[in-house]
C-alpha cells in the first residue's frame, strides 16, 4: 500500500485531524489556559569558549509549563525506546516498488487558484516533511526513508534509507548538493551526486565521517526537533536551545540560549545584506523569538519576543522577506512584520485542529 500526497505552491497550512469531535471555535478552550511565565531579556554570547556560556550550557534547561506535563508525552523516555534500535541499521525493504509521479486528470474546479496537477506516490507510510527546488522534490516519511524525485523527468530518482526511526525533517543545500535528513537524535548528510552519506551529526554537537560513524549513540542524546539552513550555517533545535553549525567544517560554533521556557519545535532563517542571519524560533511555551546571529561566532545577540503570543505551542513558521507566518496548536495562523516586530493580522480558528505546517510561494 502506498501513501499519496499533493503539493501546492502558495501559502499552505496543513492540519492534523483527530477522530473525536472538535468544537467549532477554540475560544472556549483558551479560557482556562495560563500563559507561560515571561523571562527578562538577557545578553548571550555565541561562542563555545566563553565561560559564561559554558556555565549556562551545563545547567539543566527549565521545565516545560505545567499545562504540557502529560503522562503520555511523546518526548518522555524516547531514548529508552530508540537506543536499542540504534546499534544496527534498519535496511530498506527489498520488495519496495519504485515510486511514480502521475498526472491528476480530474476536472478543474471553476476559478479556484489552487489546482492539483500531479500526484507523487511511493512511501509506505505517512509523509512527514517536504523540501522542493525547481529540479527536485525531497520527501521524508514514517517509513524511515527519504525519496528524491526528479521534477523535470517526473520520476523517482534516489532513495535513502537505513534510518532508526521516522524521518521528521529534510533540507537541501543546492550550493553543495548536500541533503540533510533528521531522524531521532542525529542528522545524516548525503551527497546526492554519489548517493552516499558523508557525515553524521548528533544532537550533542558531535560530527563523524560516515565511514567511521556508529549509530549506537548514548542515551543522553536528545531528539532534534527542527533544522534550518543558511549559506554556511546549519541551525538545529534541541530542547529549548539552538546549535549553530559551520557547514564548511561540520562543527558547532555556538548556541542560542535563554530564549524559551520549553522545547523549540520549529525554526526559520533569513540572511541579511549585512551578513547576519535572522533566526526565528517557535516553542511550546507559546512564544516566538528572534535572534540576530553575526557572520562570526562570539558576537552578542539579544533575543526579541513577538507579542502577543499564541494560546498554545508553535508548530510551524514560514518566512518570506520581512513577513513571518506562524501556525499553532491553538488553530490560529498569525502574520507578523519582522521590521517592526508587530502583529499584522491573526486568523482565528483557521482550522479545526492544530496547524502543523506552513510554506510560502517565492
Amino acid at each position: 500500500m502506498t501513501c499519496t500526497f499533493r503539493i501546492h505552491v502558495v501559502l499552505i497550512s496543513v492540519l492534523r485531524f483527530r477522530v473525536q469531535s472538535v468544537p467549532a471555535s477554540p475560544v472556549t478552550l483558551r479560557k482556562g489556559l495560563t500563559l507561560s511565565p515571561r523571562i527578562n531579556r538577557k545578553t548571550y554570547i555565541i561562542s563555545s569558549n566563553h565561560p559564561s556560556m559554558e556555565k549556562g550550557l551545563d545547567a539543566s534547561p527549565p521545565g516545560s509549563p505545567p499545562v504540557y506535563r502529560r503522562q503520555t508525552s511523546r518526548e518522555e523516555n524516547v531514548f529508552s525506546r530508540l537506543t536499542s534500535q540504534l546499534a544496527s541499521s534498519i535496511p530498506m525493504s527489498t520488495s519496495r516498488k519504485p515510486g511514480k509521479i502521475t498526472n491528476y486528470n480530474f476536472p478543474k474546479r471553476g476559478r479556484a487558484r489552487l489546482q492539483c496537477t500531479n500526484i507523487v506516490e511511493g512511501h509506505s507510510k505517512a509523509v512527514l516533511a517536504l523540501h522542493a527546488t525547481d529540479d527536485y522534490l525531497f520527501t521524508a516519511s514514517k517509513d524511515r526513508t527519504v525519496v528524491v524525485w526528479d521534477l523535470r523527468g517526473m520520476r523517482e530518482s534516489q532513495v535513502f534509507g537505513n534510518f532508526p526511526n521516522s524521518v521528521v525533517a529534510v533540507k537541501y543545500d543546492p550550493q553543495n548538493n548536500l541533503l540533510f535528513s533528521v531522524s531521532s537524535c542525529y542528522i545524516k548528510v548525503w551527497d546526492i551526486r554519489s548517493s552516499k552519506a558523508i557525515r553524521t551529526l548528533n544532537s550533542q554537537g558531535n560530527s563523524t565521517s560516515w565511514s567511521s560513524q556508529s549509530t549506537n549513540f548514548e542515551s543522553t542524546n536528545l531528539t532534534i526537533n527542527a533544522i534550518a539552513l543558511s549559506e554556511n550555517s546549519l541551525y538545529t533545535a534541541v530542547c529549548d536551545r539552538v546549535r549553530v553549525w559551520d557547514l564548511r567544517k561540520f562543527s558547532v560554533v555556538g548556541k542560542l540560549l535563554g530564549g524559551h521556557q520549553a522545547a523549540i519545535m520549529c525554526l526559520a532563517v533569513s540572511p541579511t545584506d549585512t551578513g547576519e542571519d535572522v533566526v526565528v524560533t517557535g516553542s511550546k511555551d507559546h512564544y516566538i523569538k528572534i535572534f540576530n546571529v553575526g557572520a562570526e561566532p562570539g558576537l552578542v545577540v539579544t533575543p526579541a519576543t513577538l507579542e502577543p503570543p499564541h494560546y498554545d505551542g508553535i508548530q510551524c513558521l514560514a518566512l518570506r522577506g520581512e513577513t513571518l507566518f506562524s501556525g499553532s496548536r491553538d488553530y490560529v495562523i498569525k502574520k507578523w512584520n519582522l521590521d517592526s516586530h508587530e502583529l499584522v493580522t491573526s486568523v482565528n480558528a483557521a482550522h479545526r485542529d492544530w496547524v502543523t505546517d506552513l510554506c510560502c510561494s517565492q
